[in-house]
């Protein structure tokens, strides 16, 4: 068959195993925008669907209870478990065409 491939590349693959076989409707997203001093993050569905719109924290012990706090309510809700966090920061190079 060759070599596997990927969109995404190794990290894509990864990602990819992890999610395999798991029912869907468990998996929740935290999308976080990496900042040096206020995060913002959204939380989600695999489908898209908003859970908790964005909101800011900070990287502080109460910004970190504040992420944890917002967390607990869909976990519990929906029972879904923790997979993976991914970051991505954001790039600040792009150019506007």
């Amino acid at each position: 068959m060759g070599k596997s491939s990927h969109i995404q590349g190794i990290k894509g693959i990864k990602f990819s195993q992890q999610l395999r076989g798991v029912n869907l409707e468990q998996v929740l997203i935290v999308a976080i925008d990496a900042a040096k001093l206020h995060q913002k993050a959204l939380i989600c569905n695999y489908f898209g669907d908003v859970i908790e719109r964005p909101f800011f924290f900070s990287v502080s012990t109460s910004g970190m209870q504040q992420l944890r706090k917002k967390l607990i309510k869909p976990v519990l809700q929906f029972r879904r478990n923790a997979y993976s966090l991914a970051l991505r920061p954001l790039d600040i190079t792009m150019k506007t065409l």
